[in-house]
C-alpha cells in the first residue's frame, strides 16, 4: 500500500508489479495503508477512511467492512496494521479506535478501547504496529501510549511505558513496529526513540539506543522484521536498511 496511490501486487516469476486500482474502483477506499495475507489465503487491506477490504483470491471477490450508520465493523475507519493470531482471529490497529478483533468463525468484530481510570484496558486509541509472539500474545504499538500486550489467555491488557530511567525502559516517541526475536525478546522501534528491547516475561526492558548496545546511531526507525535465519532487519528514518544478527 502507499499514501496517495494504490495497492500493488508483486509477481515473483515475472518480477513485475501490478496495480489493483481497477479492482478497487468501486470502493471509496482513499489511501492504502496496509495489506496482510492470512492463513486461509484471504488478503486484507487497511484503508485510510473506509475501514477494511478483504479479497478472496480463489473467487476474486472483494468484501467491504466499512462502517455504516447501523453496522460497525472495525472501530475506526483508519486502519494501519493487520495481523492474524494463533486462533486465526484477525486483529486491526486503528488511528483513533484502538484495536479491533475479527472472529472468522462467528463473523463478529470486537473492539478494545481505552477506559479512563480502569486497569487492564488498552492505554490509547491511537494504535499502530502489531506482533503475535510464539506464545500467542498480541503486542501493539501506539502513537502516545507505549506498548500494550494482551496475553493469549487473559482479557486484561498489560502496559509498558517509558520510565524516568530511560536506559531501563522503552524509548520515547511513536512505537511504529514490533518484532519477536529467536530468544523470545520483543524489539520495539520508534520514531524519535530509537531501539528498545522488552524481555520475554514482559517484566524488564532496555533502551538499546541509549545503552551503547546498538552498532549504529539512529533514533528514527519505522519497521523491523525477522528473516528465516533469525537476522533482524531495521528500516531507518533516513531511508536506510540495517541487518543485525541477534
Amino acid at each position: 500500500g502507499s499514501i496517495g496511490s494504490d495497492f500493488f501486487k508483486f509477481d515473483p516469476e515475472s518480477l513485475e508489479f501490478s496495480e489493483l486500482h481497477d479492482s478497487l474502483a468501486a470502493y471509496d477506499w482513499g489511501d492504502g495503508f496496509y495489506s496482510y495475507n492470512d492463513s486461509d489465503g484471504l488478503v486484507w487491506f487497511g484503508l485510510s477512511h473506509a475501514g477494511v477490504l478483504c479479497l478472496n483470491q480463489k473467487t476474486g471477490e472483494f468484501c467491504s467492512y466499512k462502517n455504516t450508520p447501523t453496522k460497525k465493523y472495525v472501530n475506526y475507519p483508519v486502519t494501519v496494521g493487520i495481523i492474524e493470531d494463533h486462533s486465526r482471529n484477525i486483529w486491526f490497529a486503528t488511528l483513533g479506535g484502538g484495536l479491533t478483533r475479527f472472529n472468522k468463525k462467528t463473523n463478529n468484530f470486537y473492539s478494545y478501547t481505552p477506559k479512563a481510570g480502569i486497569q487492564g484496558k488498552i492505554s490509547t486509541s491511537q494504535t499502530i504496529g502489531l506482533c503475535v509472539d510464539k506464545q500467542g500474545n498480541i503486542w501493539c504499538g501506539s502513537y502516545d501510549g507505549g506498548v500494550n500486550m494482551r496475553p493469549k489467555w487473559s482479557k486484561n491488557i498489560r502496559l509498558h511505558r517509558q520510565k524516568q530511567d530511560e536506559k531501563k525502559s522503552i524509548g520515547y516517541g511513536v512505537v511504529d513496529d514490533l518484532c519477536e526475536d529467536a530468544d523470545g525478546h520483543l524489539w520495539v522501534v520508534s520514531s524519535g526513540g530509537g531501539l528498545s528491547k522488552i524481555s520475554s516475561d514482559f517484566n524488564d526492558a532496555i533502551h538499546m539506543s541509549s545503552s551503547g548496545q546498538v552498532p549504529f546511531n539512529d533514533k528514527w526507525y519505522q519497521a523491523v522484521e525477522r528473516d528465516r535465519d533469525n537476522n533482524l532487519w531495521f528500516c531507518g528514518g533516513r531511508a536506510s536498511f540495517m541487518d543485525w544478527r541477534t
